[in-house]
């Protein structure tokens, strides 16, 4: 069992750490936005962050009252089911998406079962925009319907490996595209939009050689921005999306900042779990 100790300086390092990102950070007015942007969310998550959980969904709830909301997780997660309108549970003998594992994938079986889930996600929401969730995703505002002008909105700082864009290249009959490849998004905090994800078809040689690419193992982001890249998606910023960094300073955007809609790597609560078991 953690020393009584360490549990107050976690604790203290919470307390000091949520008033500091409300108080600090967070110094944007805040505005009701009545855009009409059309959102589901996609949630992916495990029992390994039980409280940090519920947060993201506290917060995706008020800020997202009447959106429709798709969670997948382990059978085992105690998870609250507060306005949820799809819940599929992982089958950890089937499925090597295994959300405790993470998102990563050793098959094409395993990157076609989670194509699909972001599909039927998609499908709840068919002329709007997917976001995905995630244990440390905090979903601030509502996002601007000016601010979504690409396929997978979100970041684009992560550059694509010379390997990956090959694949890119060779796979997409969008020539064009290619000048689009040179990063890729689509992990927590971004949206994508459900048209694109709808309209995916015809991957399969794509995903085999996704595998060869990455020695067996495809991450569930690298997964998406590949297979809308070639489909002629967008990959680009939200003024709004912040992440904490600890190589770029306490928060950062891509893009010229905005007022905050998204904070992402927000791990805070991580290790509350200490505290509470």
């Amino acid at each position: 069992m953690m020393p009584r100790y360490k549990h107050i300086m976690y604790l203290t390092i919470t307390i000091i750490t949520l008033v500091y990102v409300t108080t600090s950070v967070l110094e944007v007015e805040y505005t009701e936005t009545n855009n009409n942007v059309k959102v589901v969310a996609y949630y992916q998550t495990s029992g390994s962050n039980q409280l940090a959980s519920n947060v993201v969904l506290y917060m995706f709830r008020s800020v997202y009252p009447s959106a429709p909301l798709y969670i997948h997780y382990d059978m085992d997660h105690p998870l609250s089911t507060l306005g949820v309108d799809l819940i599929t549970f992982n089958d950890k003998n089937a499925d090597k998406s295994n959300v405790s594992y993470g998102m990563y994938f050793s098959s094409v079986i395993a990157m076609e079962t989670y194509i699909q889930r972001i599909k039927t996600a998609a499908g709840l929401q068919k002329n709007g925009w997917v976001l995905l969730l995630e244990d440390d995703v905090w979903v601030w505002t509502q996002i601007k319907q000016n601010d979504l002008k690409y396929d997978v909105t979100g970041t684009c700082k992560h550059p694509y490996s010379p390997e990956y864009s090959r694949i890119i290249k060779s796979h997409s009959p969008h020539h064009q595209v290619f000048r689009n490849a040179s990063c890729y998004g689509a992990y927590g905090g971004h949206y994508i939009n459900s048209s694109r994800i709808l309209g995916l078809k015809d991957y399969h040689d794509l995903l085999t050689d996704l595998l060869l690419v990455t020695n067996g193992l495809v991450a569930s982001d690298m997964l998406l921005s590949t297979i809308i890249l070639v489909d002629g998606g967008t990959i680009g910023g939200n003024p709004g999306f912040y992440e904490f960094g600890s190589n770029t300073g306490p928060v950062f955007s891509n893009e010229d900042h905005g007022s905050v809609n998204i904070l992402h790597e927000m791990k805070w609560l991580y290790f509350m779990k200490y505290l509470l078991y």
